[in-house]
């Protein structure tokens, strides 16, 4: 038997098998997204990513008493003017951070010392996307950093802000309850005069 499959599988002419290429896990699944923007080195020193978590974003001008001040070029900052905006809400432990899909947008990051007081939950019913709920955050300043996915300082918007934040498809109680732990272990939030009083 052995000198048959010599004879039709000669030594010579036997190729070693090798085990087939790997791919890259970028090329893995065209489905899914590109990698986020976001990364601690966008945030203070010695501040830290706690969570985060799929959710969709909208604001409006706030009318607290920082809303009537400041210029007219803040005033239609798109960042105050947000329809329904995908993306990632991240709480962090210093500030609150949200990081729409679209690169386009900046990243916008809320510090608890600008917020009026901690975010609270907004009775609405379900979510988008099955979600439990809204969370509104106050605050009379914030950042936006990476628009057009282009490396720059970060522009400041001195201009008193609401945010909501609609979770897809969890609930917001937990950021809200660490959000909260975490301002209080900082001293953040209260830091402006306004909607929160």
């Amino acid at each position: 038997m052995e000198e048959s499959i010599r004879a039709l599988y000669p030594p010579s002419s036997r190729r070693r098998r090798r085990p087939p290429a790997r791919r890259s896990s970028s090329s893995s699944s065209p489905s899914l997204p590109p990698p986020g923007r976001f990364t601690e080195l966008l945030l203070e020193h010695g501040e830290r990513h706690v969570g985060d978590w799929a959710a969709v974003a909208s604001s409006s001008p706030s009318g607290g008493a920082l809303g009537a001040a400041g210029n007219g070029a803040a005033a239609s900052d798109p960042t105050r003017r947000m329809s329904s905006v995908d993306g990632r809400v991240r709480l962090c432990t210093k500030s609150v951070v949200f990081e729409p899909r679209c690169a386009s947008r900046g990243i916008v990051r809320v510090a608890f010392a600008d917020m009026y007081g901690p975010p609270s939950l907004v009775a609405d019913g379900v979510g988008p996307s099955g979600g439990r709920g809204t969370v509104e955050i106050g605050a009379g300043r914030h950042a936006v950093i990476g628009e057009n996915n282009v490396v720059g300082p970060y522009r400041q918007v001195r201009e008193a802000t609401e945010f909501r934040i609609a979770f897809r498809f969890s609930g917001p109680e937990a950021m809200v309850e660490a959000c909260g732990g975490l301002m209080r272990g900082t001293g953040g939030g209260g830091g402006a005069v306004g909607v929160w009083g």
